[in-house]
């Protein structure tokens, strides 16, 4: 087992000082000592001071409250930097252009789909414009990037052109950023577009511009394609940069030519372009697809001998790999990663730490992701709906119900976090496991209705919860109903959902609902684990035969006997099916 204060830092301890007492701060100082901590860069002091004085956020200024939104955004605390938008207009304040566009910009660059970062970014964004009015090409140009981070690429196209009507304000920059969201859709042929645009424009491609065209050919596998537009930028003039490089090797990678991806690797060092952390970052990942963590050990040391700071990408890349193979000893070697994180002054962010308390529920240590998730409040990071569903299946599996009901109540009323049909899915579980089944049937209804209010398929995870349940409760008919209903709604029921139904069938005897389970499988061309119900059907006749010796030929002849024989037929076990 796991001891599970390995997770926690002497460091944090169990304090109930608050941060503002240990720091002597009071009202008048306040304001004064926030804005020190945010010019030191010490954000997680200024957060953890912030969050312990919201009683006191009439005594900051306008400036301090900009800062200390600014550390939010470099720290990727998305959703604190929101917060303290929120709190700076509450408290009176008008944001100006340059708080607006700073906040618009981190939040479009938010990677992870469903966390609801750019689209808060889109939403500032009109705010903004309708606030400010008539906008420079600065400000437009990131209410570009605020339409791209959402798909909004007409939006974005009509922005481009009030730039161009402006005596060329749409230069390189302007274009690299459609560009580049384009080709995150992969869509090359927007993208070829765009590059005759600029030709008529008399902007020259850079190499940003060439980088988003090889990435979004890399991006589909077409790895000939990239490296002819590689080719294609040299005969412009262009040299590649290391994100050409990076963008090559990484293609490579995902396409599993470990080979081709070192030689761009060693290509890149020979011409005297420097890695980038994200190239090394890519290369540990590619040491990793090898299962050569030696060498990504190497990487990462040879980075930091390069003067390098491993960012959170380089950290997760190794994190990821232990946690992939879900063994405790990986496990173990995960959280010695996430110490070694913390040492380096790299701050985990929440998409982080989910990861590694999603692991520990796979490896069923529970309470190891309870303490991660205590380490996340710890470091002053908010949790997503992810998060709490992750703490919702740590508790079921806990059998700790009233946790998961609070859990799952705590996501319902948190600003920060999205309730999706996971979330809904979990709590299913966590009724059915705690054989609370009439409580898990009224949650299923009300996973069904969220489902088909967000046009989600018919929840499998939800219903297999409850046909778990009722198997783990030995109810045959509660089962097969539940399975029928899943049908009936447009459901596919999954192998797993079957494959429990029969064997819980086999347990009790129901042969007849078991090979109708059978052919299920059969139809959506899963295979049957016929070794398994060989070896149950073998032990229940050995365990059964000497109750039968007495039993008359009719009891023989009955109906669920008939059955049995029928299966057994089927799994190509001695039966007496035919007679």
């Amino acid at each position: 087992m796991i001891d599970s204060t390995i997770i926690v830092y002497s460091s944090y301890g169990n304090e109930n000082v608050s941060v503002r007492t240990k720091l002597g701060v009071d009202e008048n100082s306040f304001d004064s000592v926030l804005k020190s901590l945010c010019e030191k860069s010490q954000y997680g002091e200024a957060w953890s001071l912030y969050r312990d004085s919201s009683d006191w956020l009439a005594f900051l200024s306008y400036n301090t409250l900009q800062n200390l939104l600014s550390q939010c955004l470099r720290n990727r605390n998305f959703a604190a930097a929101v917060t303290v938008f929120e709190d700076m207009k509450m408290t009176g304040f008008r944001p100006n252009k340059v708080t607006f566009s700073m906040l618009i910009s981190g939040l479009a660059k938010h990677r992870r789909r469903g966390s609801g970062f750019r689209e808060l970014g889109y939403k500032y964004w009109r705010e903004l414009r309708a606030m400010h009015g008539n906008l420079d090409p600065a400000a437009l140009r990131i209410g570009m990037q605020a339409c791209v981070g959402v798909g909004k690429f007409d939006e974005a196209e009509e922005i481009l052109n009030l730039l161009e009507e402006r005596d060329a304000a749409a230069d390189i920059r302007t274009y690299n950023i459609l560009i580049n969201g384009y080709a995150k859709k992969r869509d090359t042929s927007a993208i070829e577009s765009l590059f005759d645009k600029m030709r008529v424009s008399g902007v020259k491609p850079s190499i940003t511009t060439y980088n988003a065209l090889i990435s979004s050919h890399a991006k589909r596998g077409r790895m000939g394609e990239a490296v002819r537009c590689w080719e294609r930028a040299e005969s412009d003039g262009i040299a590649a940069d290391a994100w050409t490089y990076t963008i090559i090797m990484k293609g490579h990678i995902n396409n599993g030519d470990f080979y081709q991806a070192k030689q761009a690797w060693r290509q890149m060092v020979e011409s005297g372009v420097k890695p980038t952390l994200v190239s090394f970052s890519v290369m540990i990942d590619c040491a990793i697809g090898e299962g050569d963590m030696a060498h990504a050990e190497r990487l990462l040391s040879q980075m930091i001998e390069q003067g390098g700071h491993p960012s959170e990408v380089t950290f997760n890349s190794i994190l990821r790999a232990y946690v992939a193979d879900n063994s405790l000893e990986s496990l173990h070697k995960a959280v010695r990663v996430l110490d070694q994180m913390q040492d380096s002054g790299v701050i985990p962010s929440t998409d982080t730490l989910n990861m590694l308390m999603s692991a520990a529920v796979s490896a069923e240590q529970s309470a190891l992701a309870e303490k991660v998730y205590d380490r996340m409040q710890e470091m002053g990071q908010y949790a997503d709906g992810y998060t709490y569903t992750i703490l919702i299946q740590a508790y079921a599996r806990q059998g700790r119900l009233p946790d998961a009901v609070t859990a799952f109540e705590n996501l319902s009323k948190d600003p920060h976090a999205i309730v999706d049909i996971a979330a809904y899915n979990a709590m299913v579980d966590a009724f059915a496991r705690s054989g609370e089944m009439q409580a898990a049937e009224k949650m299923l209804d009300t996973t069904c209705t969220f489902a088909s209010a967000t046009n989600t398929e018919p929840p499998v995870e939800a219903f297999g919860a409850v046909v778990a349940g009722y198997v783990r409760l030995k109810m045959v008919s509660a089962a097969v109903k539940t399975v029928r209903r899943f049908h009936s709604i447009g459901g596919q029921p999954d192998v797993q959902m079957l494959d429990q139904l029969i064997d819980l069938c086999v347990r009790t005897g129901d042969y007849k609902v078991a090979m109708q389970a059978v052919r299920a499988m059969e139809l959506v061309g899963a295979e049957v684990d016929k070794e398994k119900y060989k070896t149950m059907i073998t032990r229940l006749e050995e365990k059964s035969r000497a109750r039968r010796s007495n039993q008359s030929k009719l009891e023989e002849k009955n109906s669920s006997k008939v059955y049995m024989e029928r299966f057994k037929f089927w799994l190509g076990l001695p039966n007496s099916y035919y007679q």
